[in-house]
């Protein structure tokens, strides 16, 4: 069997038989849903006739890698108990399905309401807001550790927003 590339046509005798090949590229949708669906035919032209086969499908699975950058900033040093600090949360999705019902939480801020229904993979880092007044505990604790959660699901067959 001989192997050529969908742009290089080519004569085959009888009882012979070769393969073509061709990239494509899947859509976020094709991602998202876990599998490329793909059916493709094959004919020729003879006499004035086109003769063509059945056609064939391939379900080809998709490796669904969900990934999560995360960053929280505020001011480097903190000011006097009683003050506000303003914090910035940033979420974009490094991996290549779409997340849902992503969710950013800190502990300190229990009033934080950040989420994001659909986080398309690669697009500009989504942010939320939030103030936090500084305690004397958190001066006590040399300013005090922050955290923060950031989490979602990947969804099988949500498309991109």
């Amino acid at each position: 069997m001989s192997q050529r590339s969908a742009a290089q046509p080519g004569t085959r005798g009888p009882n012979t038989s070769c393969s073509c090949t061709a990239n494509y590229s899947p859509t976020q949708a094709q991602l998202n849903a876990g599998v490329v669906r793909n059916t493709a035919t094959a004919s020729f032209a003879a006499n004035g006739a086109t003769v063509s086969a059945p056609s064939a499908s391939a379900n080809v699975p998709v490796v669904e890698l969900p990934g999560l950058a995360f960053t929280k900033s505020g001011l480097s040093q903190f000011p006097t108990v009683g003050s506000t600090v303003s914090y910035t949360f940033g979420v974009r999705n490094t991996g290549n399905v779409t997340l849902t019902n992503v969710v950013v939480t800190d502990p300190r801020i229990p009033a934080l309401a950040c989420t994001f229904t659909n986080l398309a993979p690669g697009r500009t880092p989504i942010t939320c807001f939030a103030r936090y007044g500084l305690t004397q505990d958190d001066v006590d604790a040399g300013g005090g550790i922050q955290q923060r959660h950031g989490f979602g699901q990947f969804a099988a067959g949500c498309g991109d927003p």
